[in-house]
C-alpha cells in the first residue's frame, strides 16, 4: 500500500500560522515525511473524527530498531500506539518520540480504523520553546 504523505505545518514562536489539513485516508494510511528527522519529541497531531462514533487511530510502531543511520527507533517494541477520537470531535496528541515510532524511511506511519472520516493537521513545535 502506497501512504499518503501529510504535510507537516512547523509552528512559529508568538506568531499566526496558517495549517496544512489532509483528509484521512483509510485505505492508505498515511505517512509523515521526515517526521523522525531532528524532530524528536517535536511532533503533535490533531485528528478530526466527523464520524457518528468513536474511532481509533494508530501510530505504528518503528520498524528500524538497529540502523543508526537513519534514526533508530529502538523503543519500538513498546508496540503500536492506538489513540481513540471520540464521536464528531477534535483531539490533539503529542508529541511524539522518533525513539518509538521512526520507521527506516525516518516517517511515521499512521493507520485508521475502517469507516474513519475527517481530517489530520500535523504539527512541529519550534526548538526552545
Amino acid at each position: 500500500m502506497a501512504r499518503t504523505p501529510v504535510a507537516i505545518t512547523p509552528l512559529t514562536a508568538n506568531a499566526a500560522t496558517t495549517v496544512a489539513t489532509s483528509a484521512i485516508d483509510v485505505a492508505n494510511g498515511h505517512t509523515i515525511t521526515n517526521a523522525g528527522k531532528n524532530h524528536t519529541n517535536k511532533l503533535l497531531f490533531r485528528v478530526n473524527n466527523t464520524f457518528a462514533g468513536p474511532k481509533n487511530v494508530t501510530i505504528k510502531a518503528g520498524a528500524n530498531p538497529i540502523d543508526l543511520v537513519s534514526g533508530p527507533a529502538h523503543r519500538s517494541k513498546l508496540g503500536d500506539l492506538i489513540l481513540q477520537v471520540p464521536a464528531s470531535t477534535s483531539q490533539m496528541f503529542g508529541p511524539f518520540e522518533s525513539s518509538r515510532f521512526n520507521q527506516a524511511d525516518q516517517c511515521f506511519y499512521i493507520d485508521y480504523e475502517a469507516a474513519t472520516t475527517g481530517t489530520i493537521e500535523v504539527y512541529l513545535v519550534p526548538q526552545n520553546v
